[in-house]
């Protein structure tokens, strides 16, 4: 909180020099608990963690002693110990919180429960002069396993990490006492939000439970430690407001309750500049989408495009990493990346000793090639690998494994550091059905919003939605938009999938269909230019540009070959040149984000076994050179693909690349074999333009080369030498040394408002003054259910009013006059509030009181600041909580309510000053003053609750409460509007989601919700009706809120709930679809695959009326055997059941089956069990018909139940399903077209041979006289 003082400039002086005097005096970092008896740290906690926990009958000795670790020796430490602030000072090192003499350390046991140490450098001697800044460290100290004392922690929060803009920043909150395997289950039952506020600028941050705080370490697996981390965009005040809820799947589904007394704690911390550099992520800040074809840091402005590694898929699979093993009946793959422990440095993280050398070191290694990227799965249970997952066990998809997961986020913070982008690849094709049968449901909520607490805080990643994705588009939205809405730094999202599949898999993604920014493209190696091409050139059309990145290249087998000479490599594969054109230069000269290599099977360090990087050195280098040359050489983010230009008017992967800004700069790439020169059309251009010749197999410096003029085709010349190999030519316009760039725009963060507020907008623009130095800027609205007002739609920083409820998209667009840029940021508008009460936490975040008054975080308010204790008890009333924050100062609520009478209650406690006449003020209500020279602390003194109850009359839809400073800041804790009595409003009514339901069932479950302010006497009826449909809707309870409706047709049927009062009445309606039920005509299922209609006419439905197993699919391949091959591609594997509804009577029943993925007898064998018998035994269909190849079982089956029933067992492996087709006894099979004969042909001529047409039975073919 801001004060006034006065200093003279004699004493100014003084306090400047005592500035630099702190400066040169050095400042405490972190704590380490020491070993009284030997004088040494105690391995784990050197550092000690934030909230961890030090269990006296595990740890080496009872006696202990704390030591301040500082950077550079000050004068002396102050120690604050569990509130004392001056609980003792230490002038000589080592400094320890329980005394030395002269190094030997005091014993001392610190007693069972929450403690607070905190630890201030002092520039003089005794805690004189100047001094640094305090840090403190929360921790939890239990006996034998004992918790402390209620078992819970008592909701002290500890701020750690580097407090400087871009670094995490941790905060930890010591909280319920919980483990891993724990009931209620720490994961989905409780949730931990922190909302971290500058300014404007605001973000709710998902939390987690950490187990005691130091997992990684210890391996706990229970503890009181829970966590949120931050990366913050801005320096100075950030504060921060818990909101803690319990309930089942609370976590996954919000609601609940909240919890005491950790719900609704506040406080604040300041950071400063970041001063780091280099590569190191902190140094530019957090990659965004900007709505273009490649991510900026938000920090520095700098454009981003990548290379580096998309192999081992299986990177986390180390045997250094906690429950990290291989799932039942896979091959153990797992390794440590011993190839690499010579890379990893001293200082480098590791955990439990020296674990994770080898991981680091990899990271290292990859760094110092040049390269900005790798990739790993985050969960391939039932995939290739079956040996990386975040759960504790691979079978309970509803628990994390805490120490696990630290040790992930401690490689990851490494990489932050090493400027390595992190792809997060969430599942691949064999297990995409695995959660929730491929919906959102709570087991994908789960595993997705622990993903984001525990790692979105990182600077540069994606979220990949799933390797080789074989979900449906509904279903890909849908996950898409939970990363959209859940992760607070609206990191970039993007989807890989099969090659060939590309257009049904991305076509419904494009534009505003979707939350993707992106697309992680899987093709040929020879594809990579067009494919890349295509994908810009469609996202653009739709109006929103994606980053498109090539992260796998086919075939399968090859990918990216290790280098020649290899050991164990030798040959095969696409050469390094081919590579190097078509992969590399393919993708960034279509304008793409860049590259990752992928590592084929058929070599060595491939995808699943790769040990180490150096395997592809040479490819790494060539990578590193074509960064380079774009970083400093191209405005990459202006210019696109011309490949016309250089005669190449297809795009064909295999000839010269253009890339050019038009008239400005050109980039041409050259491939081995075309005499390294190219004719670039400079047709309708004046002027000279420069050539320089980059050489993309050794990189270094450009070299020059002629002059050529505008106007026409030019012929560039003959390259420096090699004219044979791969060269890159820039050609760019004479006489200028700077290119105009376009500006660069933020349209800030998004807001929430209700309706009849003002949305405040904080956008930001910058350019490089070209080419006039002038720039304008435009906000305008691109969709919404309303009309928007801005106060000044070209200004900047403005506000905006909005006639209708609901989300508005408003653009921010600036432009230099030749060149502009745009940003979108959404605004919510809410409902006004009814006649209800209002309450809301001033300074503070959402509480709700002991006596059931639920207050809503601080809004309705312009002007002030906030401030807050963290703790302390506050007399007089049982909501501490509400009176230990404040907005202080000169502001003004204007709080929408419907017109008519109120009581206020304003709420205020003297939480600062100590003594009378410290503070003074007024607050006037509507225009007038209602609370005149008001001193907290003469009339209750301080900590202690003192309330103002006054009526009010609202004419005007706003009520507004303004505070007036006498002496100090006025300032207010709290506001509570209640309606006067008789002030009823109508009940607030939800008639729950739609519903679709398939006959024969017959009844949809009603979801319903109803709540009132309880006037006028708090009697409540609620009662369902049938609004339209086509039969009559039964309800199991008309008058229940939750309830089922029984219907008997098919059709749609729109169902009302109503609420009333007594007084007044609302109303919602809900959807019912009934889809008919099967007839008797045939049923044909693509069993894990879409609709088909294959060519004899059978229309298969997409695959349903199933629960369990997997499925996979290939892209392309010819299936032997029959014409329908597309069914054969795709299958459902694992343990499944179908039940197929059908009328009961007899039926022809043909399962399908082909193997698609073993090329061996033995490898996959099992039985199938039709109404519960047996009717395929020991099936092996590699041992049938070999790979690749149809195979179809025909049985009878009677149905007596309305279900025909399929079943799988397993006997080798998983057991597998291509089709099924149920055709009725008494209906003929389809049948398609007949083989009539064989014709002979002479493939020289294309053209059947003479008496072979067609050949006769028996016949014998004379080569000698055929002549061919």
């Amino acid at each position: 909180m801001t004060r006034s003082w006065s200093l003279t400039v004699a004493s100014a002086l003084l306090a400047v020099a005592a500035l630099f005097t702190a400066a040169a005096a050095g400042e405490v970092t972190t704590f380490t608990l020491i070993n009284a008896d030997s004088n040494q740290p105690i391995p784990g906690y050197a550092p000690m963690a934030a909230g961890a926990t030090l269990n006296l009958a595990t740890l080496p000795t009872r006696n202990l002693n704390i030591r301040a670790d500082v950077d550079t020796a000050p004068g002396s430490v102050r120690f604050g110990y569990d509130g004392n602030t001056n609980y003792k000072t230490e002038t000589a090192p080592p400094y320890a919180l329980a005394g030395d003499s002269s190094g030997d350390y005091f014993a001392w046991t610190p007693t069972v429960g929450g403690h607070t140490v905190t630890g201030t450098a002092w520039s003089g001697a005794g805690a004189t002069g100047t001094p640094g800044r305090t840090v403190s460290l929360a921790f939890t100290v239990v006996d034998g396993g004992t918790p402390p004392p209620g078992g819970n922690g008592d909701g002290n929060v500890a701020i750690s990490g580097e407090l400087k803009q871009w670094h995490k920043v941790t905060l930890t909150l010591a909280g319920p006492s919980a483990s891993e395997s724990s009931t209620p289950n720490p994961f989905t039952d409780f949730r931990f939000d922190v909302t971290f506020s500058n300014g404007p600028l605001s973000y709710v941050v998902p939390g987690y439970f950490a187990a005691d705080g130091n997992a990684g370490e210890s391996s706990a697996t229970s503890g009181t430690s829970w966590r949120a981390h931050l990366s913050p965009d801005l320096t100075g005040t950030w504060t921060w407001t818990i909101g803690f809820r319990q309930g089942a799947n609370v976590a996954q589904n919000g609601g609940g309750s909240t919890l005491a007394p950790y719900h609704g704690r506040t406080g604040s911390f300041t950071i400063g500049a970041t001063d780091k550099g280099g590569r190191d992520f902190r140094a530019k800040g957090r990659l965004e989408y900007v709505g273009q074809r490649y991510l900026r840091h938000k920090g520095n402005g700098e454009w981003f495009i990548k290379a580096g590694s998309d192999s081992p898929e299986n990177f986390l699979n180390n045997t250094e990493i906690d429950g990290t093993v291989a799932q039942p009946g896979a091959t153990d793959r797992r390794h440590n990346w011993s190839a690499h422990l010579g890379d990893w440095q001293s200082g480098d993280p590791v955990w439990k000793g020296d674990k994770g050398k080898g991981v680091i070191g990899a990271v290292n290694y990859l760094a110092s090639t040049g390269c900005n990227v790798f990739s790993f799965l985050t969960m391939n249970i039932n995939g290739d690998s079956r040996d990386v997952w975040p759960y504790a066990a691979y079978d309970n998809r509803l628990r994390m494994d805490c120490s696990k997961l630290d040790q992930w986020e401690a490689i990851f913070a490494h990489a932050d550091r090493k400027g390595m982008y992190l792809h997060f690849k969430t599942q691949e094709t064999e297990n995409d059905q695995l959660l929730d049968g491929g919906n959102v449901g709570n087991e994908r909520r789960l595993y997705y919003r622990e993903l984001i607490a525990r790692f979105g805080h990182h600077l540069a990643l994606n979220w990949n939605l799933g390797e080789e994705n074989v979900q449906s588009d509904a279903q890909r939205k849908a996950m898409a938009q939970y990363f959209r809405d859940t992760d607070p730094y609206d990191h970039h999202i993007v989807l890989h999938t099969y090659p060939g599949a590309q257009e049904g898999v991305y076509r419904p993604m494009l534009g505003s269909a979707s939350a993707l920014s992106g697309a992680s493209i899987q093709i040929d190696w020879n594809a990579v230019h067009d494919e890349t091409r295509q994908w810009i050139e469609e996202s653009v059309a739709a109006g929103r540009p994606w980053v498109v990145a090539n992260d796998e290249q086919g075939n399968a087998g090859d990918g990216i070959p290790p280098q020649p000479g290899w050991p164990g490599y030798n040959g095969g594969g696409p050469n390094r040149p081919s590579v190097r054109h078509q992969v590399l230069w393919g993708n960034l000269m279509a304008g793409g984000a860049g590259v990752e290599a992928y590592f084929g099977y058929s070599h060595p360090h491939s995808d699943l076994t790769c040990r180490d990087w150096r395997s592809r050195a040479d490819w790494w280098a060539m990578c590193n050179h074509a960064l380079n040359f774009f970083r400093a050489n191209l405005p990459y983010q202006l210019m696109n693909s011309q490949d016309g230009l250089v005669g190449n008017g297809a795009s064909s992967g295999n000839g010269r690349y253009c890339f050019a800004q038009v008239g400005q700069v050109y980039a041409i790439y050259v491939p081995t074999g075309m005499n390294g020169t190219a004719d670039l059309d400079l047709s309708g251009q004046s002027g000279s333009f420069t050539v320089q010749w980059f050489n993309p197999r050794s990189g270094g410096s450009l070299q020059n080369g002629a002059t050529v003029s505008g106007g026409g085709v030019r012929n560039l010349g003959a390259p420096p030498a090699d004219a044979g190999q791969d060269w890159v030519i820039l050609v760019k316009r004479g006489g200028s040394t700077q290119i105009n760039q376009a500006p660069s725009v933020s349209a800030g963060p998004d807001r929430a408002i209700t309706a009849g507020a003002s949305a405040s907008l904080d956008g930001t623009v910058s350019d490089d003054g070209l080419p006039s130095g002038a720039l304008n800027a435009t906000w305008t609205s691109t969709s919404g259910p309303g009309s928007v007002a801005f106060a000044n739609a070209n200004a900047v920083d403005t506000t905006a009013t909005f006639s209708a409820n609901g989300t508005y998209v408003l653009r921010l667009t600036t432009s230099d006059g030749a060149l502009s840029a745009s940003d979108e940021m959404t605004v919510t508008v809410s409902a006004q509030p009814t006649g209800g009460v209002i309450a809301i936490n001033s300074g503070g975040g959402a509480y709700t009181a002991p006596d059931g008054t639920v207050y809503i975080a601080d809004q309705y308010v312009t002007g002030g600041s906030v401030f807050a204790l963290a703790s302390g008890e506050i007399t007089g009333t049982t909501a501490d909580e509400v009176y230990r924050s404040e907005r202080f100062g000169t502001f003004t609520y204007a709080i929408p309510v419907a017109n008519g009478s109120y009581n206020l209650r304003l709420q205020f406690a003297e939480i600062y000053f100590t003594a009378n006449g410290q503070r003074v003020f007024d607050v006037l209500v509507e225009g007038q003053e209602r609370v005149a020279n008001l001193d907290i602390y003469a009339q209750v003194g301080a900590r202690a609750a003192y309330d103002v109850v006054l009526a009010v009359t609202v004419g005007d839809g706003s009520l507004t409460i303004t505070s007036r400073s006498d002496i100090d800041n006025a300032k207010l804790s709290a506001i509570v509007v209640t309606p006067a009595q008789g002030s009823n409003a109508a009940p607030t009514v939800s008639a729950g989601p739609d519903r679709a339901i398939t006959l024969p069932t017959a009844s949809a479950a009603l979801d319903g919700t109803v709540n009132d302010d309880g006037l006028p006497s708090g009697a409540l009826t609620t009662t369902w009706s049938q609004v339209s449909g086509p039969s009559t809707a039964t309800f199991a309870n008309a008058n229940a809120v939750d309830t089922t409706v029984n219907v008997g047709a098919a059709g749609t049927y729109v169902l009302r709930l109503t609420a009333s009062d007594g007084a007044l009445s609302a109303s919602d309606d809900v959807l019912v679809t009934v889809s008919s039920q099967p007839t008797g005509g045939i049923i044909a299922i693509n069993a894990g695959g879409g609709a088909y209609t294959a060519p004899d006419g059978t229309a298969y439905v997409a695959d349903q009326y199933v629960t369990g197993g997997s499925t996979y699919a290939i892209a392309t391949g010819e299936i032997t055997g029959t014409t329908a091959d597309e069914v054969y591609r795709s299958e459902r594997f694992g343990a499944f059941t179908y039940a197929i509804p059908v009328a009961n009577g007899s039926y022809s029943l043909r399962l399908q089956f082909a193997e698609i993925y073993y090329t061996a007898n033995g490898q996959r064998v099992f039985d199938v069990l039709v109404e519960g018998q047996e009717v395929v035994a020991n099936l092996d269909i590699h041992a049938q018909v070999g790979a690749l190849a149809a195979y179809e079982v025909t049985v009878p089956v009677t149905v007596n139940d309305g279900s025909l029933t399929i079943t799988s067992r397993s006997d080798i492996d998983n057991a597998k399903l291509s089709a099924i087709v149920v055709v009725p006894a008494n209906q003929p099979q389809p049948t398609g077209p007949t083989v009539t004969g064989f014709t002979l042909i002479n493939t020289v001529t294309d053209q059947p041979v003479p008496g072979y047409d067609p050949m006769p039975a028996n016949a014998t073919i004379d080569t000698s006289a055929i002549g061919t």
